[in-house]
């Protein structure tokens, strides 16, 4: 489990067209919670578990994405007060 959260930054190094075929970041994104889920699934045997892990992630790369688009925004908003 603790090489899980490197798996994306992995699969960005490994797929990016020099040593293996090049895949976008979101596929590789959605490969590496599969494998997440596989995995998961594997331990427990229980799918319900599974998805409520997979819907907390998910939740927390939205929480993510809106901070990124809250920054950008407000990056936006400086750089035109400067002008």
């Amino acid at each position: 489990y603790a090489i899980l959260p490197f798996t994306p930054i992995i699969g960005v190094l490994i797929f990016d067209g020099k040593w293996g075929p090049e895949l976008h970041i979101i596929t590789i994104l959605v490969g590496c919670m599969l494998l997440a889920a596989i995995l998961e699934f594997l331990r427990g045997f229980n799918t319900k578990n599974v998805f409520s892990g997979l819907e907390v992630a998910y939740r927390g790369m939205a929480d993510a994405f809106a901070g990124v688009v809250m920054l950008l925004v407000a990056a936006g908003v400086f750089a035109q007060g400067l002008s």
